[in-house]
């Protein structure tokens, strides 16, 4: 089945012809989704989209009733025929595809080359002090992970939807009105595969380009300063020869001209 596509701006484009589409056509089509989840593989340069297809459905047991396709730009869909199916696979993310990551949500009219990104985690807090230990804490720190789904105040567990395109936070400075400031750990459930130098779901640290341009800009300041110490060296070598015991001798045209006798 193919993906519905809604344009709510207005798209660059030349000449062209303008289609309209009724009210009623529209929301019937938004209906024909109300039961389709919607996924993006975080990390395609490795992933198989062909894989995914045909073992989701096996991985949540529901084979027969669930059918799923590429719509293409690494992203999918699911159509599920039941809702307590859907909300079942949802309540059991998130999932991951060959060592990595996806996004996988409740299909909505969204129209982004971004579209989906959210990926959504149980994260455990670590490092609170016991006396510090309070729900405006946990929220705090909840939504500087993420928006926050659900909080169990007793386990210090928070369940939160994470942007899958950002880095994501495993350390937190936490200050508190005593004046004391905590550093707190960050433990995410099910996560599998994420860039160790920026952090992000998208890639391996082999191919971050974050990485990559900072070694790149060490090496050029390395070669600046490497430069600058050579450009200093020449100049105390030339120095020295030019200024030996504070006498500077005579190159050939000055000695002409001091040897010079007017007639």
């Amino acid at each position: 089945m193919a993906q519905l596509t809604l344009n709510k701006g207005k798209a660059a484009i030349g000449h062209t012809k303008v289609v309209k589409i009724s009210s009623s056509v529209l929301a019937q089509r938004i209906q024909q989704f109300s039961l389709t989840l919607i996924g993006r593989l975080m990390n395609p340069a490795v992933q198989r989209m062909e894989s995914l297809i045909a073992n989701l459905p096996k991985i949540w047991k529901l084979e027969a009733k669930v059918l799923g396709a590429d719509l293409g730009q690494d992203t999918f869909q699911f159509n599920f025929e039941e809702e307590a199916d859907l909300q079942e696979v949802l309540l059991n993310g998130p999932y991951h595809c060959d060592g990595w990551m996806i996004s996988l949500v409740r299909w909505e009219p969204i129209v982004s080359d971004s579209y989906p990104l959210a990926t959504s985690f149980w994260v455990k807090v670590g490092g609170i002090p016991m006396h510090l230990w309070e729900l405006a804490t946990l929220e705090a720190i909840g939504k500087k992970v993420g928006r926050i789904k659900e909080l169990d105040e007793d386990t210090g567990s928070i369940c939160v939807t994470v942007n899958g395109f950002n880095p994501l936070l495993f350390h937190l400075v936490v200050p508190f009105d005593t004046g004391d400031e905590v550093v707190v750990s960050i433990e995410y459930e099910k996560l599998s595969g994420y860039c160790k130098h920026c952090f992000r779901l998208t890639h391996d640290v082999l191919v971050c380009l974050v990485l990559k341009n900072a070694q790149a800009s060490r090496g050029m300041v390395k070669l600046a300063d490497k430069r600058g110490v050579q450009r200093q060296q020449g100049v105390v070598i030339q120095g020295s020869a030019q200024h030996d015991g504070g006498w500077e001798k005579p190159r050939k045209h000055v000695k002409r001209a001091l040897d010079f006798q007017p007639e």
